[in-house]
């Protein structure tokens, strides 16, 4: 499978539907989107960041990493409410992600996983948020494309008023 951070932000989004967290429906895979009272519980989801690292000479071969960032937001009455539902969600969501064998096996593994929670009682209600890190490592190879081989090269070049022609034959492989 050809993963890319793309494709798996998408899977991930389905997953934590089919899952049925506190969000419901509500998983969105852009941090763009407003995320009023009357959408939430959410998700949040976005792919911000890769790396490669090269597994040495030869053909592109790498140990890739990317971040899979995941934001969830809900309301609660009081701030025990908003802070026990979050670590429910929270919970919730790494079950969904790191128990999941079509999330789990495109990886070689997770190398991290690191999770925040904050409790804001600044509006009419208490809002919980868990911003959760994902660290998704996975061999990486870049295959040249096939082609037909080289067989001959031909060149040209014009000096003055003569024509000089070059051709170059590679032996059969």
């Amino acid at each position: 499978m050809t993963l890319y951070r793309a494709q798996y932000r998408a899977l991930v989004a389905e997953q934590l539907i089919f899952a049925g967290t506190l969000a419901g429906s509500r998983v969105f895979q852009s941090r763009a989107l407003p995320t009023g009272s009357d959408m939430l519980p959410a998700i949040l989801l976005q792919t911000p960041r890769d790396a490669k690292v090269s597994t040495g000479p030869g053909a592109p071969k790498f140990i890739a990493t990317f971040d899979l960032f995941v934001v969830a937001r809900l309301e609660g009455a009081t701030f025990q409410i908003a802070e026990t539902l979050i670590e429910q969600f929270v919970e919730q969501i790494e079950f969904a992600v790191l128990c999941n064998p079509l999330l789990v096996n495109p990886l070689q593994q997770f190398p991290s996983v690191e999770t925040n929670i904050m409790i804001d009682g600044t509006g009419k209600t208490f809002v919980g948020e868990a911003t959760m890190l994902f660290r998704c490592e996975f061999y990486q190879v870049f295959d040249p494309p096939l082609t037909t081989p080289l067989t001959e090269i031909d060149v040209n070049t014009v000096i003055g008023d003569q024509t000089i022609e070059i051709t170059v034959i590679y032996p059969a492989a």
